[in-house]
């Protein structure tokens, strides 16, 4: 996440996930904070000059539109401040490539969400790729698998933000899902697709009923043109994987429609 990215079209639709889920868990909010960059990214901001896009979150749309637009404010620490998800406790550090100050800012992470049972984590990507390794240039880019199998370990759910390669979505949305699964043995993973990005979350046994009932509150409410939501939970053996690869333990099959 860059402060830049702030209040654009695909926060707006994160925070409307994040708010639904609020309701039920206690949410860490892991920004890996990366430095903004002089480009362009984060300008899909149209939709704040739009009012019929209040209908989606009416309030969340006001505070945004009163940053971004009135005040010229593109900042994270404005959804803590404005108390955009209830219940909530942010880690607002800037994440650092080196590997020392990586695993120091995951062990903070550990410690500042004891009381979480929801682990949100914002890379400016999503999780790692082949070509970015550990600790190099870019890889505060990226959640790396190590670091999702540890946090899950601690017993709290996930939720990753990944934005899509250039390939077939649907294909893509199967193979995480699949790559999640082997790495974490969840029972369940729900993905929340939008038009650029999608939302994997990884949830522990006893969050299941309680995740799946939420889902249903996005994929039928005011989101529900704008956020497709899949429960993930059944698999088969030796499928290959096309967008990674390499043989995977299994992919979704039966996606439901929640």
């Amino acid at each position: 996440m860059k402060n830049q990215y702030f209040g654009d079209i695909n926060d707006y639709r994160k925070y409307g996930i994040l708010r639904v889920m609020s309701k039920r868990f206690s949410i860490a909010m892991c920004w890996m904070l990366t430095s903004d960059d002089g480009t362009l990214d984060g300008g899909n901001i149209r939709y704040l000059y739009n009012n019929d896009d209040k209908k989606f979150d009416n309030d969340l749309y006001c505070i945004l539109h009163n940053s971004v637009i009135i005040n010229k404010e593109r900042k994270v620490c404005i959804a803590q401040k404005s108390n955009l998800i209830d219940n909530a406790v942010y880690h607002s550090e800037f994440l650092q490539n080196s590997i020392l100050k990586r695993k120091e800012y995951f062990d903070h992470l550990k410690l500042l969400s004891q009381n979480s049972n929801l682990l949100f984590f914002d890379p400016d990507i999503g999780i790692e790729i082949p070509t970015v390794h550990y600790g190099q240039s870019r890889s505060n880019m990226y959640l790396f698998w190590k670091e999702i199998e540890t946090c899950y370990s601690w017993g709290k759910s996930i939720l990753i933000y990944q934005h899509f390669p250039r390939v077939a979505r649907d294909e893509f949305i199967t193979c995480r899902a699949c790559n999640i699964k082997k790495h974490t043995k969840t029972d369940c993973i729900v993905s929340f697709q939008t038009s650029t990005v999608v939302f994997f979350l990884v949830l522990q046994p006893s969050h299941i009923d309680m995740a799946c009932k939420l889902s249903c509150e996005i994929s039928n409410g005011n989101w529900k043109n704008k956020i497709t939501v899949k429960v993930h939970q059944q698999y088969i053996i030796g499928i290959k994987c096309l967008y990674c690869r390499n043989a995977s333990k299994g992919v979704p099959i039966g996606l439901l429609d929640q």
